[in-house]
């Protein structure tokens, strides 16, 4: 699929989701698992549903799935969005904090965007999407799921 750079555009309501989504990104297959609340959510949209996967490399490594809205392009707009199914728009960005301080950093410190020579090489093997009380929730990892 090529990337899409246009705004989202939302779901055919009343479309059946199903339970496993196979999408390319940055040329590189990745499972979407959706649970039964996810599926049953993204059947009825409201807007569509923007997930943006986030590799954080700092002292550590951390791994993060957002939901945008859609009036919210997150940072980095240069990074471009990709429907993997209708209504179901996602991305993946790579950012790394500009100091590793543990200690001396109040609040969240500060991040830019890291450049990824092997787009593939960062690419998740799969991604979970759950919907609940707490809204949308997400995890995705490089092992296969079990």
């Amino acid at each position: 699929m090529p990337l899409q750079t246009q705004p989202p555009t939302a779901a055919v309501s009343g479309q059946e989701v199903p339970r496993r989504l196979i999408v390319t990104l940055h040329d590189k297959a990745m499972e979407i698992h959706l649970t039964p609340a996810a599926r049953q959510r993204l059947e009825r949209p409201t807007e569509p549903l923007r997930v943006e996967m986030e590799l954080y490399f700092s002292c550590l490594v951390r791994k993060r799935v957002l939901f945008r809205g859609q009036d919210d392009p997150g940072p980095d707009p240069g990074i471009p969005w990709q429907e993997v199914y209708p209504g179901l728009w996602l991305r993946l960005r790579a950012v790394v904090t500009e100091t590793c301080a543990i200690d001396g950093h109040v609040g969240a410190p500060p991040v830019k965007a890291m450049p990824v020579a092997r787009k593939t090489a960062v690419v998740p093997r799969w991604l979970c999407l759950h919907h609940g009380r707490e809204g949308w929730q997400g995890t995705f990892g490089y092992a296969s799921p079990s």
